[in-house]
């Protein structure tokens, strides 16, 4: 049916030139609508009337390509574009007129002409702002690059605009103003440009209402406002409000209502609307990857105790490897118990629970773990994240195979008590979590176990810093953009105070999908190499992240990375590489992934290998294709 709207649109849109009989035109729309099911395509676009702006860059711009399918909406749009981008060139009078078009139908093709009126181009000379007292001129101004002496960009002089009215949103004054007047001391070829500024007054609150909440309570709600009464209110503390309320996990949806700010009110009332979710959920699931193999889960939980957003929630998960002759784990069972508090203490911290019981069938080793853990993290802050971790565990180590398991297994082999203390520290730029394009990650994360305080049969500290960075480098029309990434995460534990060694589940074990592809997971460090300490982590990656096909994108990388028990740039400094392709299918939640890594070099063990064994077949092994979801980074 659009076919026929977009047809049937050429008569009121001039296709049919002047002069036409109305017979022949009556015609070739029977003609047209006969031929309905063929595709209609471009055939040649002119453009005529640009002198300043060449035909390559006007073509390369436009929804209209020649050989493409025909589309009317797209007439509309590819005009509309063309005006913006001669507007953003300084060219206030510039004129593009209706696309003229000519069917040809027994070809089913539609050649376009454009017909563009350039006019004059326009310099900015000077621009100022007036009648403000909040904020500096300097301030108002840098909020977009607009230098003088440049042909004026009338995209960034709207963008401008908007940055003014919306700092002064933020700051409570939500009846201001922004009026542009432009002048011209010697003609159209020279401008000054001038924003009055009308402030008006600053905006408080009154009376804040909830609605929409049957079982929450309305102090969970209140208690997550950044806005109180009788504070100014501000668009940037709502903003924040409202990512505080979806973050206590219970709501569907949040939205708020200005009362009073029709009578320009300097005290408004604020209602905010809330949408509860389900508040009981049970959920079972399973799956296969390249680390666990098999795996599943069973999970069960309620999010509003005491109708004050508590939750308590227990987790089941198994996996099993049945694809590895020898993989990092045979097996491992978990199972779990979380309280969560999303105000501790009546605190601005959200605050957990937790008490667990975990058991892994390493290769050379098995290991239990019986925990409690509290944790600790603000709830006040977007993309930002402080957190502090306690827990006591007992650890039992057995089934040891002393022939080949490393040093740190053997000498925590049996039970040992571990009281811990873990701040870490996030800050997440990104603009997405999922399927970033563009920011930065800095996570950095230090534990102290045992000591004189804390006391244990297993001392040690450690400390890694983690950071990564995105860059667009190219955005083509219609695709994902072509992206440069990159990874670099240092890292160092000891021992201390009689430990003979670090648990080899706490020390650095690298190999996987996650940080050095091409190697099988875990493949690298006590856990699986005897004698290769996993004192010191460094590890790199980089990655050319390129389009291919509407969600399908592909991944060039090279990793490198090792673990070390002490860091010396001398002979023994190697760092193991690998290179590869991957592809990438974005979803929502992150996307689809598949690696092939290639081993540029292997890695050197203490330990004497025989053929056939473990450490001899990854040696040997070529590198390893990995997949599963999201990111490596």
């Amino acid at each position: 049916m659009k076919f026929f709207h977009e047809i049937g649109s050429f008569f009121s849109s001039g296709l049919f030139r002047a002069g036409t009989p109305l017979l022949l035109s009556v015609l070739l729309a029977l003609t047209v609508c006969q031929t309905a099911e063929a595709q209609w395509i471009v055939g040649r676009i002119e453009l005529d009337g640009n002198g300043r702006i060449s035909d390559k860059e006007l073509l390369a711009l436009m929804n209209l390509k020649k050989g493409k399918s025909y589309a009317e909406w797209k007439t509309e749009e590819d005009r509309a574009m063309i005006l913006a981008l001669y507007r953003s060139r300084g060219f206030l009078q510039a004129e593009v007129g209706a696309f003229e078009k000519n069917i040809e139908i027994e070809n089913q093709r539609v050649d376009v002409l454009v017909r563009i009126t350039e006019g004059l181009q326009t310099v900015l000379r000077k621009i100022e702002v007036t009648g403000n007292t909040v904020f500096s001129a300097k301030e108002l101004l840098g909020f977009e690059e607009i230098p003088p002496g440049k042909p004026l960009d009338a995209r960034k002089l709207n963008l401008l605009k908007q940055d003014i009215l919306n700092a002064y949103f933020d700051q409570g004054y939500l009846y201001a103003e922004v009026k542009d007047r432009f002048y011209f001391p010697t003609g159209e070829s020279n401008a000054e440009v001038y924003f009055d500024i009308e402030q008006g007054p600053q905006v408080k609150v009154g009376k804040i209402e909830i609605e929409g909440n049957r079982k929450i309570k309305n102090s969970v709600i209140l208690k997550a406002l950044e806005i109180k009464p009788g504070s100014v209110y501000s668009e940037e503390k709502m903003r924040k409000s409202k990512a505080n309320l979806y973050r206590i996990g219970v709501l569907k949806d949040v939205r708020h209502k200005l009362i009073g700010t029709e009578n320009t009110s300097a005290v408004i009332d604020v209602l905010v609307t809330v949408s509860e979710g389900d508040f009981r959920a049970v959920g079972v699931g399973g799956g296969i990857g390249d680390v666990d193999g098999l795996r599943g889960w069973l999970e069960w939980g309620h999010y509003n105790l005491l109708s004050r957003a508590f939750s308590l929630m227990q987790l089941t998960r198994v996996t099993y490897q049945p694809f590895e002759k020898q993989p990092a784990y045979q097996y491992s069972y978990s199972s779990s118990l979380t309280l969560r508090q999303p105000y501790f203490l009546n605190s601005r911290m959200e605050g957990s629970t937790t008490g667990y019981f975990e058991k892994v069938a390493y290769a050379h080793h098995e290991e239990e773990k019986l925990a409690i853990n509290v944790l600790l993290r603000n709830m006040s802050t977007e993309r930002r994240e402080l957190s502090l971790l306690t827990e006591l565990n007992q650890r039992n180590i057995f089934n040891v195979d002393t022939l080949n398991s490393d040093k740190s297994i053997t000498d925590n082999r049996g039970n040992n008590i571990t009281n811990l203390i873990s701040p870490l520290l996030m800050r997440d730029r990104r603009d997405d979590q999922f399927n970033p394009e563009r920011g930065y990650l800095v996570l950095a994360k230090s534990t102290l176990a045992g000591g004189p305080f804390l006391l244990g049969s297993i001392n040690y500290y450690q400390f890694s810093l983690e950071s990564s960075y995105i860059q667009p480098l190219y955005r083509p029309k219609n695709k994902l953009p072509l992206l440069l990434a990159g990874r670099i995460k240092l890292g160092t534990i000891r021992e201390f105070g009689g430990t003979p060694s670090v648990p080899p589940s706490e020390a650095f074990n690298i190999g996987g999908g996650k940080n050095l592809r091409g190697y099988s997971e875990l493949s690298v460090g006590p856990i699986n190499d005897r004698n290769v300490a996993g004192n010191v982590l460094i590890q790199t990656n980089l990655e050319l992240r390129y389009p291919i096909w509407h969600n399908l994108g592909g991944v060039l990388f090279l990793d490198a990375a090792n673990v070390f028990r002490e860091l010396r740039f001398d002979q023994r400094f190697h760092l193991l590489t690998t290179s590869g392709v991957g592809l990438r299918y974005l979803t929502p939640i992150g996307p689809l992934r598949i690696d092939g890594a290639v081993k540029l070099n292997n890695f050197l063990s203490n330990q004497a290998i025989s053929p056939g064994d473990y450490l001899e077949r990854e040696r040997q092994s070529w590198g390893r294709i990995h997949f599963g979801i999201g990111h490596t980074f």
